[in-house]
């Protein structure tokens, strides 16, 4: 009889277990679907809670939760509501911010510092060009989504001197349009 019911007990558990493993966990719960953060790279920013390092910025989780990390140190937590959560998303999908990349952007910037080759009175030419901004003492930027299928990680280096020396690429403007929508709805982090 004692056997019986040991061996009725770990054939239940071995059944739980299999049935465990096969179970997808929600990626929701555990990662956030939307994320914008700013590394400074000439300051440590410290958690005024733990005394830690932090990156300030914004994780946005599928279910509404909202962690905001402060350039002061300050980590709060949030609550928005799953509509503001989708219409994030749908803003972004909206953009055009899924279809760009690190790559379309880097293209897109050597495509504006093409030389420019112009005709001169009497048959000569001159031929100009700009070269890369070069920024010391600047953020970095990075904001990383997912909707459904789709998802982008964007990663950019003094994205504001970027959006003002690189006027006519689109992304850029984009990627920084996305940014400041996530600040107007979770917050800002300055």
């Amino acid at each position: 009889m004692r056997t019986s019911r040991l061996i009725m007990v770990f054939a239940v558990a071995v059944a739980a277990f299999a049935g465990c493993r096969n179970t997808p966990i929600a990626k929701t719960a555990a990662q956030p679907v939307i994320s914008v953060a700013v590394r400074p790279t000439m300051i440590r920013v410290i958690s005024q809670r733990s005394g830690t390092d932090i990156t300030p910025g914004i994780d946005i989780f599928a279910d509404g939760r909202c962690a905001v990390r402060t350039f002061r140190g300050e980590e709060i937590t949030k609550r928005l509501r799953v509509g503001e959560v989708d219409s994030l998303l749908v803003f972004f999908e909206r953009e055009g911010l899924f279809s760009v990349s690190d790559a379309t952007i880097e293209r897109a910037i050597d495509r504006e510092l093409e030389p420019v080759r112009t005709e001169l009175p009497g048959g000569g030419f001159r031929v100009s060009m700009r070269g890369r901004v070069l920024v010391t003492d600047s953020n970095h930027t990075r904001i990383v989504a997912q909707k459904d299928s789709k998802s982008v990680a964007i990663s950019r280096y003094a994205l504001n001197s970027e959006l003002e020396h690189y006027r006519t690429v689109t992304e850029l403007r984009t990627v920084q349009r996305c940014v400041d929508r996530v600040y107007e709805v979770a917050g800002k982090i300055w």
